[in-house]
C-alpha cells in the first residue's frame, strides 16, 4: 500500500509537558490554531465561571449540613475536572490531558496551566504571523510590468 505522510516539523512548536519526555505539539500551519486557542479561554472561563457560581450556591444551600456539602462539592469538583480535561483534550488532542495532569484532578490546576502557557502562545503567535507572511511572500502572484 502507497503511503504519503505529511511531515513538516519546522512548523510544529512543542512543549514537553512532564517527566517522561512527553509533549504537546501546536502546528503552526494549521489555519484553525488561532481559532481553537480563543476558543480554549472562552471554555477555561466560562466553565470555572459556571463552577464557581455552583460552589457559591452549594456553600449557602447546605451550610447547615456540612456532610451533605462535602458530598455536593465533590461531585461539583469531579464534574468540573472531566469537562477541563474534555476542553484540554479537545483543543490539545485526544489524551493531551493524560499527558499533562497524569491521573491528578484538582480545582485550580488547569487554570495555571493555561496561564503558563500563555506566554507560549504568545511566542506561537509570532511564530504564525512569520509563517503567514512566509506563504503570503511565497505565493503572492508576481507584479507583471
Amino acid at each position: 500500500m502507497d503511503k504519503i505522510i505529511v511531515n513538516d516539523e519546522e512548523n510544529v512548536y512543542k512543549i514537553e509537558v512532564n517527566d517522561k519526555g512527553e509533549c504537546i505539539e501546536f502546528d503552526l500551519l494549521d489555519i484553525e490554531l488561532p481559532v481553537k486557542c480563543m476558543n480554549t479561554g472562552n471554555a477555561i472561563r466560562k466553565e470555572t465561571k459556571v463552577y464557581n457560581n455552583l460552589a457559591s450556591v452549594l456553600e449557602k444551600q447546605y451550610k447547615d449540613n456540612p456532610k451533605m456539602y462535602l458530598y455536593k462539592k465533590l461531585e461539583l469538583d469531579r464534574n468540573y475536572c472531566k469537562k477541563m480535561r474534555d476542553v484540554f483534550d479537545k483543543w490539545l488532542g485526544e489524551g493531551a490531558s493524560q499527558k499533562i495532569f497524569g491521573d491528578k484532578n484538582r480545582v485550580g490546576m488547569f487554570e495555571s496551566f493555561y496561564e503558563q502557557l500563555l506566554p507560549h502562545l504568545d511566542k506561537i503567535k509570532i511564530n504564525i504571523d512569520q509563517i503567514k507572511q512566509n506563504l503570503i511572500d511565497k505565493y503572492k502572484p508576481e507584479a507583471k510590468l
